[in-house]
C-alpha cells in the first residue's frame, strides 16, 4: 500500500523519535532541529522520527501509512513563535490575531535527574522512572543539559502521568528543546537493551507559573 516518488539513496540516522504528534508539527520539529533534513511520519500511530539524511533532491515516499520526507529545501515555519522570540524565562503564545506574545514566567529549580552513572556510560538492561507533580496552576518545565543515548534502542518516555498519555519518546543524540507539561504533572521513563551503551542524559527541572 502506498506509491513511492522517487527512491531515497542513503539510509537515514534516526536523531529523536517523537509521539502523538501531526504531520505539520513533526515537520516543523525538524526545521527547528540543527542536522535535521528528513522526517519519517506514521500516520496510523502518529509518531514522528527526525533524520539526518544527504539526498542529491528532494524526495518523497510513502508506504503503509508511514511517510518519508527528504526536507532538502526548507520553507519558513508558519509559526509566530517559531523561533522563539522571546528573552530567557519567557514563554511564547500565539494571541487570537495570530501574532506572538511572551509571557513572563517565573521558574523555580526543584531537582536534576540523570541517567544511572552519568556522565560515565549506564548499563544495559537499565530501568528508571520519575514521577514529579506541582500546585494547581504551576506547570512543569523540562531543561535538557545532555542527551546522548543509542538511536531507536535506549529511550526515555515522557508522559503527563503515570498510566497516561506518551508525550514523547526520546533517542538519539541530540539536545532536545525544552519540554513543557500541559498540566500539574509529568511522569518520565528511561530503558535500555541489552547492546550499547551511551553517556545518557540529564535534565533540570522546573516548575514555573
Amino acid at each position: 500500500m502506498g506509491e513511492i516518488e522517487t527512491h531515497v539513496t542513503t539510509k537515514p540516522e534516526v536523531m529523536s523519535v517523537i509521539s502523538h504528534i501531526g504531520p505539520t508539527m513533526c515537520t516543523n520539529k525538524c526545521k527547528s532541529l540543527s542536522g535535521c533534513n528528513g522526517v519519517n511520519f506514521d500516520g496510523h500511530h502518529l509518531t514522528c522520527e527526525l533524520l539526518r539524511i544527504h539526498p542529491t533532491t528532494d524526495e518523497r515516499s510513502s508506504k503503509n501509512g508511514s511517510r518519508i520526507a527528504v526536507l532538502y529545501s526548507l520553507q519558513p515555519i508558519n509559526d509566530p513563535c517559531w523561533p522563539n522570540p522571546c528573552s530567557k524565562n519567557n514563554k511564547c503564545v500565539v494571541s487570537i490575531q495570530n501574532k506572538p506574545f511572551c509571557i513572563t514566567t517565573i521558574e523555580t529549580f526543584m531537582e536534576t535527574i540523570h541517567s544511572t552513572n552519568y556522565p560515565a556510560e549506564y548499563p544495559n538492561y537499565d530501568f528508571k522512572s520519575w514521577s514529579f507533580t506541582v500546585e494547581i496552576n504551576f506547570q512543569l518545565v523540562l531543561k535538557f543539559t545532555a542527551f546522548n543515548l543509542e538511536t531507536n534502542c535506549d529511550f526515555l518516555k515522557i508522559y503527563d502521568k503515570q498510566g497516561g498519555t506518551e508525550l514523547y519518546s526520546l533517542t538519539g543524540n541530540y539536545l532536545p528543546d525544552d519540554v513543557w507539561s500541559t498540566d500539574s504533572t509529568f511522569f518520565i521513563q528511561f530503558t535500555t537493551d541489552h547492546s550499547y551503551t551511551f553517556t545518557g542524559f540529564s535534565i533540570d527541572v522546573y516548575k514555573t507559573t
